[in-house]
């Protein structure tokens, strides 16, 4: 086991942060929504017209460039709206879920690649460089999981795993099938845990500690012409559940934080939810509301 420890950085302490560890259960939303933004590298083209039924799983749209790369819908119900902006470039997709629980259901025995990419997990990796969804027929040198956050206010990752630790090992065995290199497995010091297959890391320093792309830096950097994919250990644990059950584990946990919050606290969700949906509890009228990392 390596050990990386930085100097340069700093971390920023910010007002409403958790105080309790505790996970609730979320308030319902009336809506869900993809927004292709936020996978960057792919140009959407639609698989589902407004009106249409889908279950949780199913693909919603898939890329102009890689056909097989498709992105899924996080629950099942109505497509009410495919919003577009300038140009007609889709903006979002918002799914009013039905309830059903109806979810698609994956050949496990499939080869790794072709199961993530129909799955939609594919998606939430990161390609370096460039930070953009990978290509799939380009293997990279290695993979680096980020097993914790240093942003501020970020909850432990670890902590959000729970008893899903358990899928990590078989995420870590399906991707080390993807690349002839190195699986990395970033931590904080005393929280690592031995995966074989895997690279174990641990890093120490201040914020962005936790980011993959200073983690990789400092265990071997990108030359040109190398390409490296990124994600977190959330991720890595659902690609492990994948493989071992067949189904997308559509779930999240996310930390309620910030001065304008009544009580900090975390909420298990459904990926897509409205933020508003999130802050019922909280008078947030005059407050700016950002969703991931404040400092980005």
């Amino acid at each position: 086991m390596a050990n990386i420890k930085l100097k340069k950085g700093f971390d920023l302490i910010l007002k409403g942060q958790l105080t309790s560890d505790a996970i609730t259960p979320a308030n319902a939303s009336p809506t869900y929504a993809i927004m292709p933004d936020d996978f960057q590298g792919i140009v959407p083209r639609m698989d589902v017209k407004e009106g249409q039924s889908v279950q949780a799983g199913a693909t919603i749209y898939h890329d102009k460039n890689h056909e097989q790369i498709k992105v899924t819908a996080p629950v099942a119900g109505v497509v009410k709206e495919v919003r577009r902006g300038e140009r007609r470039k889709i903006e979002a997709i918002i799914i009013e879920p039905d309830g059903s629980g109806r979810q698609v259901t994956h050949d496990k025995t499939a080869p790794v690649k072709k199961l993530l990419l129909e799955s939609g997990l594919w998606v939430m990796m990161r390609q370096r460089p460039y930070d953009v969804v990978p290509a799939p027929d380009v293997a990279p040198r290695d993979i680096v999981v980020t097993c914790f956050d240093s942003a501020p206010l970020a909850p432990s990752l670890m902590h959000l795993l729970a008893d899903d630790v358990r899928y990590v090992a078989p995420g870590v065995k399906a991707l080390k099938e993807l690349t002839d290199g190195n699986v990395y497995l970033c931590f904080r010091p005393n929280e690592e845990i031995d995966i074989d297959d895997a690279q174990v890391m641990t890093v120490q320093g201040p914020h962005p500690a936790g980011n993959a792309g200073v983690q990789l830096a400092n265990i071997k950097p990108v030359n040109k012409g190398e390409v490296v994919w990124t994600l977190d250990v959330l991720t890595l644990a659902r690609i492990g559940k994948l493989v071992k059950t067949g189904v997308v584990d559509f779930d999240t946990v996310v930390a309620v934080t910030g001065e304008g919050v009544s009580t900090p606290r975390l909420l298990k969700a459904t990926m897509g939810c409205s933020i508003l949906s999130l802050l019922q509890d909280d008078n947030v009228h005059d407050m700016r509301i950002i969703s991931g990392n404040v400092l980005t």
